[in-house]
């Protein structure tokens, strides 16, 4: 038989082959002064491209499982569990994200019956975390907890469960089985194996995302409440769908974005005249939407209504800079930098005029989107809308974090990667 025959990539290196070798370079970089990191990765990466070219079928599918499960093991979940050891043993403010602690802190706040947004976290072990963002002395955010109360009501049985079984707690407990859930899911909506593993990989070892995820920031527990509200969506389970996407609406406003889009989705808007589609089973469509809105309702209101002023200061004024006391900094990689840097706001700016940027182009922008949804309605160009326009909102916000451009590279590769058809009329009329 021809070796043609007996091969999935017959014509140089496939997809995944060309992301695992991005990825590698992405984190060559990133660990250039870890020589040994490396050199392992090189290896494992060589093995895969000898796979790729070298091997017949079955042995070629044998072999870049094992490298893909071998390498996510080592530089995803082994590399977690070493810095969850090495904080461990050193201290509570070491080989970790300050916005973990402070989700930790917010936590126990809770659980003595203190508010967490009224709290500061001065008398806290993220008050020794080092800081530094030029041109500002001390951490703002050891005055504000920029978290939507999701996050540490998820984490407070966990944190209870994981002091009295070990006597002590590491927030990465939970986002560590949540980061390979997201894997597993992922790895369920594409077929063709060139594509899932090239996705998985992505994934996996964007060095905007996973560094990150190992340091403790919290991206990935907003992305595994978004995947699985779209993998249920996929299943049929709508309402499940619903709740959990609003779970991540309960958890960080970035996930808000995606709402519109996921309602076009939903409801499938099938006419042509969008007036027409309106009073077509409005209120019976619209239902579809009501756990997401429950839930967002249940875990926010409650803290919002302990203390409003406090909670908008926290959640809303201290990121966009307008808070009236320790306001965050512009910083990031936005656009806010770009005329920073030439002189055009001053080093110790809190605001921006550039911000209306946003509306400007968003506004327009969130129109084409949704009209592209409308006309493209596939999961596909949801999570594409979704990633384009956060993008642009992140480029004009205040700040756009070196992990805020890894999760959005996410979401732009699952857009990519798990494509669809457009969804038949047959389908649409199938659910009303």
């Amino acid at each position: 038989m021809a070796r043609e025959n007996d091969r999935s990539h017959s014509n140089g290196f496939g997809i995944d082959a060309w992301v695992f070798i991005a990825m590698f370079v992405g984190y060559g970089m990133v660990y250039h002064d870890t020589p040994a990191v490396v050199s392992i990765f090189f290896v494992f990466l060589l093995v895969y491209l000898f796979a790729d070219q070298f091997l017949a079928r079955r042995y070629e599918e044998m072999t870049k499982f094992f490298v893909l499960t071998l390498v996510i093991g080592l530089f995803i979940v082994g590399a977690t569990v070493g810095a969850i050891l090495l904080r461990r043993a050193s201290a509570p403010h070491q080989f970790v994200h300050d916005g973990l602690i402070q989700t930790e802190q917010a936590t126990q706040f809770l659980l003595s019956g203190r508010n967490p947004y009224l709290e500061d976290y001065t008398q806290t072990p993220m008050a020794q975390w080092h800081f530094e963002i030029e041109g500002v002395a001390i951490n703002p955010a050891l005055y504000h907890n920029p978290y939507l109360p999701f996050f540490f009501l998820f984490t407070a049985p966990f944190f209870l469960l994981s002091n009295a079984l070990l006597g002590w707690f590491d927030g990465r407990i939970i986002f560590l089985p949540m980061f390979v859930a997201v894997m597993g899911m992922l790895a369920q909506w594409v077929t063709n194996r060139p594509k899932k593993y090239a996705l998985l990989f992505f994934v996996a070892l964007n060095p905007f995302f996973t560094p990150y995820l190992i340091e403790g920031r919290n991206d990935v527990f907003v992305l595994f409440w978004l995947v699985l509200g779209v993998h249920l969506l996929r299943r049929k389970y709508e309402w499940l769908s619903s709740v959990a996407i609003g779970l991540a609406c309960a958890s960080k406003l970035t996930a808000w974005f995606l709402i519109p889009f996921y309602t076009i989705y939903l409801l499938r808007p099938e006419a042509t005249i969008f007036k027409t589609w309106l009073g077509l089973h409005t209120i019976r469509r619209a239902c579809r939407l009501l756990p997401l809105a429950l839930v967002v309702a249940l875990i926010i209101v409650p803290f919002f209504v302990w203390d409003p002023a406090t909670f908008i200061d926290d959640v809303w004024n201290y990121q966009n800079g307008t808070s009236q006391f320790a306001p965050y900094p512009i910083h990031g990689y936005g656009f806010n930098i770009l005329i920073k840097q030439v002189g055009l706001i001053p080093l110790g700016a809190v605001r921006s005029p550039s911000e209306v940027l946003q509306w400007i182009i968003g506004l327009p922008l969130l129109g084409l989107l949704m009209w592209r949804q409308h006309t493209h309605d596939t999961l596909s160009q949801m999570w594409l809308g979704y990633a384009f326009l956060i993008a642009v909102i992140a480029f004009f916000s205040h700040s756009l974090n070196d992990s805020h451009i890894g999760f959005i590279l996410t979401l732009f590769v699952i857009g990519i990667l798990t494509n669809e058809d457009v969804r038949s009329l047959s389908e649409v009329t199938q659910h009303d």
